[in-house]
């Protein structure tokens, strides 16, 4: 096997810790003499060894006297000290690399946490975190190839993150070897079963024990899972999988990084005007100025605030697409060395609501349109007819005309086929790329057996879900869980995005007339013409986070990005105006779907009513035994930490997050409608799996879109609108309701609060007397 002969994972875990440590020197003690695509890892082995006797003079003489010990102990042996060092070097180069930590707009100060807590995890867990950031600080200030960096974020605000002085191209080298070397990656044997034996979960991989359930709290009790909980993840990562060789070759010619002045028009502010050296707050400062001094620092702060917004958005969108960039390439390198691999497997595990994910990270069939075409089902098929049509119309839909009805994008499919369309103008052009080599052999030889998968997707899953739960029978029409069927049987596909965007077309139009200022009208107009020519596009986003803890602030941050992708008049980009849009389209939601905030109404009131007085977390457990505990804790105010590194002349400090025990309220409310939602469709896709395994099925789920192989496809989707009309049968509302209010404080008060909260219900349809049952008819549910 090319680049990996290996069994299985246990090896391949071996063979990446033994790369980082066992073969850094030859037995006479000194660095190996290695090709240039190890020089990056010798690199670092070298600077570790030298920087290794700093830290440890450091530990032994020069540490804090009250966590000196806890160093000392942990560090008994030089070996243990630099291989650490190694990993801490080499573990941070990827995380500088791959993570979003890196970006121009780190979000100061939690950046230098989260990099320091997610190495503080994976490297020495059982030390303090507060004692290991003082020895990752003391290894930073004494490497040669990573410092710490600061600048200015807004005129008041200074941002601190870590950066890495090596080349890109080394810098990514060594991600590469980290990658390979300390995190989870594709497995060559089925995943371990995830069972509960004697209250320890075990499962997924064989020899590193990663959690069944991604959370930050650590008291779960698995009993009260129920066995489908761990029969449908099992199933799950139990499809093997083949990489792709062919596209692979393809993405890894036709990668390019992204350059800078493709997305960074702005210059970056000046911001001397500012006089950051003032605090206008303070008595002294305002005597010492005069009322026109004072007016013209507060205009520099303005224009410079505004200024910096637009430069950090375009500068964002830099790293975001560099990121992307890189992100592909890693999955490209990882691809590479399963290349010939018999078969391959994804080890998965659940968030917190029951949302699955694949633990490997880099490859996965959860990846960009790029990382997914980059692997096929193992086991593939001999095509029957409606199969063969299902490759024809996904074909099409992978193009982009995937709201036509099937049989036109059955023939739209062979239309692009035989005229040899171009895939770098699809609009998943790698997968289309895929489809269409698979669709090559099918033709050439009707016997071969297809590997492609096929997806469908929910239509906006979130307002399908607070439709239904509410009774609200236009969101179920406007989101196609009721069907519109014509006099002559046809369906006309509803569109929510598109009803949204006509809405906010009439409220503009209203408004024009009797707006009082031409500054207004103007403003109005720029509305006008954006809905008229975008309109599907600007509300799209908008409504899909509606059901998801969209709010008003958020909904102007997506419009301010959208003003600046659609490169409109510069004028406009402002947050202000951003602020009139976005409370047009909000008015405009509500009108079209009106579950939805029915519901958000609903939850956030229990939500108070509860954490108020009950300083717990909020639990609910889905029909099919997933339990949900939703909790979200105070945050208290940065603990500083003074730290002095070898050789240095001033202290180092360090800000701490630190939490309390006590539960957050606002936090609680502002997260709870979108996790209740998202433990919904986590359980329509388990409850769909399970029935795909009793039939023997290979298939892959990214939350709320299922794919399975072609022959399979109209099963797959009879299931899943048969499971969601059984999950509305349960009454998930009314169980969430009685859920909560036996969680809520028994005081008179609170139970006087909520005899004045009732569910949700338009009372558009009852799913009771079977009015949901014509969702078997929908041809758009999930397309």
């Amino acid at each position: 096997m090319k680049n990996l002969s290996l069994d299985n994972e246990r090896g391949m875990k071996e063979k990446g810790e033994a790369r980082v440590y066992s073969t850094l020197h030859t037995k006479h003690g000194n660095l190996k003499q290695v090709a240039s695509i190890q020089l990056a890892q010798q690199l670092i082995a070298k600077a570790s060894f030298e920087i290794s006797g700093g830290v440890r003079e450091w530990i032994n003489n020069t540490s804090g006297k009250h966590y000196r010990k806890e160093l000392k102990d942990y560090y008994l042996t030089d070996e243990k000290l630099v291989e650490d060092i190694v990993t801490i070097h080499l573990m941070m180069a990827g995380e500088l690399y791959i993570s979003s930590e890196n970006s121009f707009k780190p979000k100061a100060p939690h950046a230098r946490y989260s990099v320091v807590s997610s190495l503080h995890k994976k490297v020495a867990p059982d030390m303090c975190l507060e004692v290991f950031w003082r020895l990752f600080e003391v290894i930073v200030e004494a490497s040669p190839y990573f410092e710490t960096e600061s600048g200015w974020r807004e005129w008041n605000k200074r941002y601190i993150k870590y950066t890495c002085t090596l080349s890109t191209e080394i810098l990514e080298t060594l991600a590469q070897e980290a990658l390979l070397a300390f995190y989870p990656t594709p497995m060559l044997t089925p995943p371990i079963d995830w069972e509960l034996i004697d209250d320890e979960v075990t499962g997924g991989y064989e020899t590193y024990q990663y959690k069944l359930i991604r959370a930050n709290f650590t008291n779960i009790d698995y009993s009260l899972y129920s066995k489908s909980i761990f029969d449908s993840i099992n199933y799950i990562q139990s499809v093997p999988w083949v990489v792709n060789e062919e596209l692979v070759a393809v993405v890894k010619k036709e990668l390019k990084e992204p350059k800078r002045e493709d997305f960074v028009t702005q210059e970056f502010p000046d911001i001397t005007p500012c006089r950051t050296d003032l605090d206008l707050d303070a008595e002294d400062v305002k005597d010492r100025l005069s009322e026109d001094e004072l007016d013209e620092i507060l205009s520099a702060r303005a224009i410079y605030r505004e200024a910096y917004t637009l430069y950090a958005a375009e500068a964002s969108d830099f790293e975001s697409a560099l990121g992307k960039y890189r992100a592909v390439k890693m999955a490209v390198a990882i691809a590479e060395q399963y290349i010939d691999a018999d078969e391959i497997y994804f080890p998965h595990s659940y968030d917190f609501r029951g949302r699955i994910y694949p633990i490997s990270i880099g490859l996965s069939p959860q990846g960009s349109d790029a990382v997914k075409a980059m692997i096929d089902y193992k086991n593939g098929e001999v095509l029957d007819e409606r199969g063969g049509e299902w490759m024809w119309a996904y074909y099409a839909s992978l193009w982009g005309d995937d709201k036509i009805p099937f049989q036109e994008r059955v023939e739209r499919g062979k239309e692009l086929y035989n005229m040899g369309a171009d895939y770098k103008e699809a609009d998943e052009p790698y997968q289309f790329l895929s489809h269409q080599m698979q669709l090559k052999k099918w033709i050439d030889n009707p016997s071969h057996k297809v590997t492609a998968r096929i997806h469908l997707d929910a239509c906006n899953s979130g307002s399908q879900f607070t439709s239904a739960i509410t009774a609200d029978k236009i969101g179920c029409i406007n989101t196609n869980v009721i069907p519109t069927i014509n006099e002559d049987g046809t369906q006309t596909r509803q569109d929510a995005y598109l009803l949204v965007s006509d809405l906010a077309l009439e409220r503009t139009k209203e408004l024009l007339k009797t707006c009082e200022t031409h500054e207004e009208e103007e403003m109005l107009e720029f509305f006008k013409q954006l809905l008229e020519t975008d309109g599907r596009k600007i509300c799209k986003t908008p409504v899909m986070v509606s059901n998801y803890g969209g709010t008003a602030g958020g909904r102007s941050e997506i419009l301010y990005n959208l003003f600046r992708e659609m490169k409109v008049d510069r004028k406009w980009i402002t947050k202000k105006v951003a602020s009139r849009f976005s409370k047009i389209i909000g008015e405009s939601i509500a009108g079209v779907l009106r579950g939805g905030k029915e519901f958000e109404i609903y939850i956030h009131k229990m939500n108070n009513i509860i954490t108020r007085r009950s300083n717990k977390g909020i639990v609910w457990t889905t029909s099919d035994g997933f339990r949900v505990l939703h909790l979200k804790q105070k945050e208290l105010s940065m603990k500083k930490v003074q730290c002095m590194l070898p050789g240095a002349r001033r202290k180092t400090h360090i800000n701490l997050r630190r939490f309390s025990n006590k539960v957050a309220p606002a936090k609680m409310k502002s997260a709870i409608s979108p996790n209740y939602i998202h433990s919904l469709d986590a359980e329509l896709l388990r409850r769909v799996a399970l029935k795909l395994k009793k039939k023997g099925v290979d298939s892959d789920w990214i939350h709320d879109s299922f794919g399975s192989l072609p022959n399979h496809v109209d099963d797959m989707l009879s299931i899943t609108k048969n499971e969601f009309r059984k999950m509305m049968m349960k009454k998930p509302l009314r169980v969430l309701d009685r859920e909560l209010r036996q969680q809520a404080d028994p005081s008179i008060k609170t139970q006087s609060e909520l005899e004045e909260v009732s569910i949700p219900s338009l009372k558009g349809f009852s799913v009771t007397n079977g009015d949901l049952s014509i969702i078997d008819k929908s041809d758009w549910f999930f397309s």
